[in-house]
């Protein structure tokens, strides 16, 4: 019993912690503060919470909708941000609100703690604000959206640190809201490196291309090429409908190949800035109907940036 009781309250402190970063990026980070939101403790003891979970977790995932799918995230930070603004977030319309208040309300404590700790002696107590400890309980399922990401969060943007803090927080909020696979970006070893020849090096680097029927040599350098035979044979054997992956860049964001039996998601809009690409949602129903969300960075909400995201750079931890 006494353990059960401490569990539940290491939980809370966890959920507690990683609330407070989620908070941070969604209304307090923008492109000068970026270095200044965290302290290396607070990354360092978010990425070992991190490991735990996901290691905890199987490496083949089974999922059933309703559940949204993005491709590349390459380090656009703010793309992502102006995606889940536009498609909905893992977080009720409650619990956003909730994150704005207690980071505000953080914010203007810790302002005022300032000014009194200028005027008072280090020793004084200063009394935290009533229910500032309280952890905000999960919602109704139906008022969020749930997330499987595909992969290759880092690199090309400059904001990859950002990206992948916020997934692995949200991961750790809300576990069974966010999925996470690995890209061939993303060099943690779980369980090994990916080497240039074999199952993983095929699952990370594989492209789907027109003018082969079954297998060629990648121009990349690592893994093989697959044509509709290829494919074909691949989703008869397993007793599949469709491949859903990221890994190219596609012009209008999504791209079928051979039929809808396979689809590649992208959701890096205007890649390394060089790209005219539109960044795509790939929206799974109950019934695995899918559906195509388009996001184009002239769409994001400047009234929503400007409101809920707070402009003054915060104090370092």
């Amino acid at each position: 019993m006494a353990k059960e009781k401490i569990n539940t309250e290491d939980q809370k402190k966890v959920r507690g912690f990683v609330q407070r970063i989620i908070g941070k990026l969604i209304f307090k980070w923008n492109h000068h503060t970026t270095m200044d939101l965290f302290c290396t403790a607070e990354l360092a003891e978010l990425c070992m919470r991190a490991r735990e979970l996901i290691w905890s977790e199987p490496i083949c995932l089974k999922l059933e909708g309703p559940i949204c799918v993005m491709g590349d995230l390459h380090g656009q930070f703010d793309d992502l941000l102006g995606m889940l603004d536009l498609n909905g977030w893992p977080l009720t319309d409650s619990e956003m609100t909730w994150f704005e208040e207690k980071t505000l309300k953080i914010k203007k404590r810790n302002e005022r703690n300032e000014q009194k700790s200028s005027a008072q002696p280090e020793s004084t107590p200063i009394k935290t604000p009533k229910g500032s400890g309280e952890v905000k309980p999960e919602m109704d399922e139906l008022g969020y959206k749930r997330y499987l990401f595909l992969g290759d969060y880092v690199d090309r943007g400059l904001f990859s640190m950002e990206v992948v803090i916020l997934l692995i927080s949200l991961k750790l909020a809300y576990p069974n809201r966010v999925y996470m696979l690995r890209g061939n970006h993303d060099a943690f070893k779980r369980p090994l490196e990916v080497p240039d020849v074999g199952v993983l090096a095929d699952l990370t680097w594989a492209d789907p291309d027109p003018t082969v029927k079954t297998y060629k040599a990648s121009t990349r350098g690592a893994s093989y090429v697959f044509g509709a035979q290829a494919l074909r044979a691949f989703l008869k054997k397993l007793n599949l409908q469709m491949v859903i992956r990221a890994h190219q860049v596609v012009e209008d964001g999504y791209e079928f190949f051979d039929g809808r039996r396979l689809v590649t998601i992208f959701s890096a809009p205007n890649y390394c800035g060089q790209n005219d690409n539109t960044a795509a949602i790939l929206c799974i129903d109950k019934k695995l109907k899918i559906s195509i969300v388009g996001y184009r960075p002239a769409q994001r909400d400047k009234k929503f940036e400007k409101e809920k995201r707070s402009k003054i750079p915060p104090k370092p931890c």
